[in-house]
């Protein structure tokens, strides 16, 4: 099987790919570049008629390479909410086995939780006088502590999990397009900076697609793409 990946974006790699802070200068900057399509919504009647800013992540990676890490999956009436409109596959008793297929959890183990999957997740350790200033007025409320926003229960407070392996961003683009030694290959060759302006097919089946720009990332003699 041969495999070519066409991507809006660059391949964000580095102190930018890595690093949380730096990576989410592309999503604070208001405006549109290269890793950020930088969208603006329509007129607001909250914002007094003014449109807001939104960061949406372009790239590999997507907004998993420029976002502020958090991992925190919709609530589960949502999916179900979906389902009884017409959505068969979309309960979140059928949703949640690929959540765990997808995850390499490693704080929770249990049915919500997966740990063989390509993408890391770990409960955040890092905690700060704004943690516990955010907490306290929480535990004044008697509202609920929670351990494990995508388990059980999404109701009450505490730190969040955080897609995060070695102290650097782990997203999408790390797991499964540059994925570790060990792991599915890397596409044949991909095109970056390629916008898809529509697919071929032939008959019912859909056989290319015709891209405006692009620069071709071909595969080196030893497997690895020439970066």
């Amino acid at each position: 099987m041969h495999v070519a990946l066409v991507e809006a974006g660059p391949d964000r790699r580095g102190v930018l790919a890595n690093c949380t802070a730096a990576g989410m200068v592309a999503a604070l900057v208001p405006r549109k570049n290269a890793s950020n399509y930088g969208f603006a919504t329509t007129a607001q009647a909250g914002l007094k008629q003014r449109s807001d800013f939104h960061p949406l992540g372009r790239g590999l990676g997507g907004g998993g390479a420029i976002n502020s890490l958090m991992y925190l999956r919709g609530h589960r009436s949502d999916y179900d909410d979906w389902a009884a409109m017409g959505n068969p596959g979309w309960s979140y008793a059928d949703v949640l086995p690929y959540f765990t297929k997808a995850e390499n959890n490693q704080t929770h183990h249990d049915a919500f939780h997966g740990d063989a999957g390509p993408v890391w997740w770990k409960s955040c350790a890092l905690t700060t006088p704004t943690t516990a200033s955010s907490n306290r007025p929480a535990k004044r409320r008697a509202c609920p502590s929670t351990l494990d926003f995508n388990g059980a229960t999404q109701e009450g407070y505490n730190s969040v999990q955080v897609m995060m392996k070695g102290g650097e961003r782990f997203h999408t683009g790390k797991a499964h397009i540059n994925p570790p030694s060990g792991r599915a290959p890397e596409p044949d060759a991909d095109d970056r900076h390629a916008l898809t302006a529509r697919s071929c097919s032939r008959g019912k089946r859909a056989v290319g697609v015709r891209c405006h720009g692009g620069q071709r990332q071909a595969p080196s003699p030893g497997g690895a793409r020439s970066l």
